[in-house]
């Protein structure tokens, strides 16, 4: 009972037509079941009174206690001619009845029918917590067809009804116990998902079906266990990597805030895109957590990605240590509000030590509920004019959020009037508030004044945790994961052929094996495909139902474009604190980190042969290269 084939049209309307006839069935089930009883009672009554009109004579309450006998089957007269009434209230009372009867026995023996269902599942998907993140996963997983068996200590939290509409059965218990990993079928899953609000649970919840899956014989258990702190996990996804995994155990650690973060950015991207080389490149993180932590990260590579310029040829830094500028000398700035603003900026200094080297990195602490918060002088230059580009709010309350985005917006709206020049501020949702949808949906009409809630120009919300938590997301089935995948395969293709072995160079390594870093990489080369395609005339696009367009690049285009990729990973390895020296990875040193002139041809040839094969590589991950048009 594991995944079946979903079409996403007809297929998912039938389910939505489903879930909706489950949630009236729920609430009004016994409504109906006893305004059925009443109306064979009464139709059972009025027969039997015409019935009996010919014949003998009877009171009201041999009249009705005749009707109310049908229910149990008792009609033992011989009339040559019953009554319409009469023969629909005989026919339908037994059938009322058994309905009744079957609802009865659902309600009551609801958890043996629940260990039934389980019992026949196979290649299932067990997902053990049931806060957001987990209801989410749950669903997600049980919409694109998967059995989806759910572990939940509290069984009153919202996720638990969310859940059963859905059609996954819940389990109210502690998931740490071996007893219930059984109950939920753990022996014959095909994935586990520890995602409850404490690390050191999840982790214990892998370590409770490490031992009831070890003499499994057919396949193996993929784990995943959720990590909030992204340093940690890091650490402990490279521990699993090096020591080889566990017996029919494959063991993956994830954290949500890095995957929302990369969706937030590709979303709303943090300085305008390309080609903004603007003096005043300035984003203001509001709420700097976990969330906050990784957006200001991938709001910098990101930078790097789009307007990074390697130097001048004949003018090689042979340390490596040089400040790293874009194309006009401009580094963005980078502003932290937070009541720890000054701890938080340090602890990014520490983590990413180059990180100054990129980005002004200025710390405003204070208080969000204070005064000097809604006066928002971190918004404004010295003239009382905007100084900001875009503005992200990731605080953890959803309405103290919606309260500091709604009064950051006023006071923009203050300071710059004019219409389309006010900066871009996104607001982080944990769930998608009503509200939120109100600010988001455009009046009726198009205009505020014909009807509707008036937009709220440059103000738009990111529920990353729908973002984060999906089956795509977290077994890496996205597109542009399948493209990283692509672009990985070729470059280990072409370095196998050349002899290069993993165990010396761990950049070879098979995509399953492969370290973080090197994925993290290769991810960042896709996610730059549409800015190198752009650049030479073209766009990616996902394939529709036709034939896929042949592209094929002139020898201008292909040099350009591996010049920009040379470029872009130059400024990424840079940002991880590489050096210019011997190819020595442990120690952080490469000999490639020159400007793209002063490489031989033989290594230009890894980039050219790369953006060569990006349209295949692209039509594999289901996307299409088209030309821009209007573009030379």
């Amino acid at each position: 009972m594991g995944r079946r084939g979903v079409r996403p049209g007809a297929d998912r309307r039938l389910a939505w037509a489903r879930k909706r006839m489950r949630w009236f069935w729920r609430d009004w089930g016994w409504l109906l079941i006893f305004g059925a009883a009443a109306l064979v009672l009464l139709l059972g009554y009025l027969g039997y009174r015409s019935y009996l009109a010919a014949g003998e004579t009877s009171s009201f309450w041999d009249t009705l206690y005749r009707a109310v006998q049908l229910f149990g089957l008792e009609f033992h007269e011989a009339a040559a001619s019953v009554p319409l009434a009469l023969q629909i209230a005989r026919l339908a009372a037994p059938i009322v009845l058994a309905v009744a009867a079957v609802r009865a026995i659902v309600v009551l023996f609801r958890d043996q029918f629940r260990r039934l269902a389980v019992s026949l599942m196979d290649d299932h998907v067990v997902v053990c917590g049931l806060g957001t993140r987990g209801a989410l996963l749950a669903n997600d997983f049980k919409r694109d067809g998967y059995s989806v068996v759910a572990i939940e200590r509290d069984g009153g939290v919202e996720g638990v009804g969310e859940c059963r509409e859905e059609g996954v059965v819940v389990l109210v218990g502690d998931a740490t116990d071996e007893y219930m990993l059984r109950k939920a079928g753990i022996e014959k899953a095909r994935y586990l998902i520890a995602v409850g609000g404490d690390d050191g649970a999840n982790a214990e919840v892998a370590a409770s079906a490490a031992k009831l899956v070890a003499a499994r014989k057919r396949g193996s258990l993929e784990a995943y266990v959720h990590v909030v702190d992204s340093k940690l996990c890091a650490l402990l996804r490279e521990r699993e990597r090096r020591m080889g995994g566990h017996d029919n155990l494959e063991l993956r650690f994830f954290n949500v805030y890095e995957a929302g973060a990369r969706a937030w950015i590709e979303a709303h991207p943090s300085f305008g895109g390309a080609g903004a080389l603007d003096e005043q490149a300035h984003l203001v993180v509001v709420g700097v957590g976990q969330m906050g932590r990784s957006l200001v990260v991938g709001a910098v590579r990101n930078w790097l990605a789009l307007h990074y310029a390697t130097g001048e040829p004949g003018d090689p830094d042979a340390s490596g240590a040089r400040r790293v500028l874009d194309a006009s000398g401009v580094r963005p700035r980078i502003t932290l509000v937070d009541r720890e603003a000054r701890k938080e900026r340090e602890w990014l200094l520490s983590e990413f030590p180059a990180l100054g080297d990129f980005c002004q990195l200025i710390a405003r602490q204070m208080e969000i509920e204070a005064p000097r918060f809604a006066n928002a002088d971190f918004l404004l230059d010295g003239t009382g004019r905007r100084d900001v580009t875009s503005v992200y709010v990731c605080l953890d309350d959803d309405g103290a959020g919606l309260g500091a985005a709604l009064a950051l917006h006023g006071r923009l709206a203050e300071s710059d009037p004019e219409e389309g020049d006010a900066a871009r501020i996104v607001l982080r949702l944990t769930k998608y508030a009503g509200l939120a949808t109100l600010i988001e949906a455009e009046p009726a009409g198009g205009q505020a004044e014909s009807g509707g809630w008036p937009r709220f120009r440059n103000l738009h919300t990111f529920e990353f945790l729908s973002q984060a938590c999906t089956r795509a997301q977290l077994l890496g089935d996205t597109p542009q994961e399948r493209l990283a995948r692509e672009i990985h395969d070729e470059f280990r293709r072409q370095q196998l052929a050349k002899g290069q072995k993993p165990e010396s160079k761990p950049s070879v390594a098979a995509w399953d094996v492969l370290r973080d870093d090197y994925k993290d990489s290769n991810r960042r080369q896709a996610d730059h495909a549409p800015v190198k395609l752009r650049a030479v005339g073209y766009r990616m696009e996902p394939a529709g139902d036709g034939p896929a367009q042949s592209v094929e690049f002139s020898d201008d285009e292909i040099e350009r474009m591996a010049r920009m990729e040379h470029d872009r990973w130059t400024a990424e390895r840079l940002f991880e604190g590489w050096r210019l020296g011997l190819d020595d990875p442990p120690r952080k040193l490469n000999p490639y980190l020159v400007p793209w002139e002063q490489l031989t041809d033989e290594i230009r040839d890894w980039d050219r042969n790369t953006v060569c094969e990006l349209p295949e590589f692209l039509k594999k991950a289901g996307y299409s290269v088209r030309p821009i048009e209007g573009s030379s």
